[in-house]
This record gives C-alpha cells, structure tokens and sequence, in this order.
C-alpha cells in the first residue's frame, strides 16, 4: 500500500468508523467499495474529494494531497485516478 491508503485506513480504523459510515459521511452511495479501492492503493481520489476526506477524518490541509502526490511518483503504476466526482 501506499502512504495515502495507510493515512487513510489507520485514521478511519482510529475514529472506529467503517468503510461504509466513512462514505456515508461523504454522501457516497457504495463508500465500502470506494474505500476499499483507496485503502488497496488501487485509486487516488480527485483532489476535491481528498479535500473531503481530509475533512471527515480531522488531518491537517492538505496532508492526504501530499501522501497520493508521493505515491503518484514513488509507484511504477500509478493507480487510477478519480476524475469528476459525483
């Protein structure tokens, strides 16, 4: 996994919150399939929805922005990237 994927998960798992309470916060129909995506380091969500998660989940400004820009550089396959969040 990547430093996103683990920011992500051990915040989420720290706050006691599932996959689906997490994406019901974000007003995501499906948040365990999209989390899970995340947390598997198979997507990199739009910036505007990490501004979201960093949100629901109490990090600093554009700490999770720093962590999908690393593994964006540091993974030889970039995974994919969400574009247009609904």
């Amino acid at each position: 996994m990547g430093q996103l994927a683990d920011k992500v998960k051990a915040r989420r798992e720290e706050l006691n919150l599932s996959q689906m309470e997490l994406g019901e916060r974000l007003g995501l129909t499906d948040g365990r399939s999209y989390f899970s995506r995340i947390e598997a380091g198979k997507l990199l969500p739009s910036r505007a929805r990490l501004d979201a998660i960093e949100r629901a989940l109490c990090f600093l400004p554009n700490e999770l922005q720093v962590a999908a820009l690393y593994d964006e550089q540091a993974q030889p396959t970039t995974p994919q990237r969400e574009v247009n969040p609904a």
